[in-house]
């Protein structure tokens, strides 16, 4: 996340003229951000959780397109997920997320 919000800054560090493609929602809130004070750290970090929001459902999709135009990726995924199933069909979720590389690697 340091990494992105790093980038995020670098970007806001350039004037309006280097971005002219920047997007009517993007100008406005950094505006209202500005007149505001936010320091540009918290700026970069609310444009994350905003792309993250606006954006989940699209990386989904390609996350999920990818996997099923893969077979051996959908094999190997579909292996890792049954071995987080428990006996009563709930899933551990710890072991989910610390015993699947592929799945986290998306």
């Amino acid at each position: 996340m340091k990494r992105i919000s790093a980038v995020i800054m670098i970007y806001l560090d350039l004037s309006k003229a280097q971005r002219p493609d920047s997007t009517w929602l993007i100008d406005v809130f950094e505006d209202a951000q500005a007149r505001l004070e936010t320091p540009k750290e918290d700026v970069a970090m609310i444009l994350i959780m905003l792309f993250i929001n606006t954006n989940a459902y699209r990386v989904a999709f390609w996350m999920l397109a990818h996997i099923y135009h893969s077979e051996s990726l959908l094999a190997a995924i579909t292996e890792e997920t049954r071995r987080s199933m428990k006996d009563d069909g709930s899933v551990d979720v710890p072991k989910l997320m610390n015993d699947s590389p592929k799945l986290d690697s998306l």
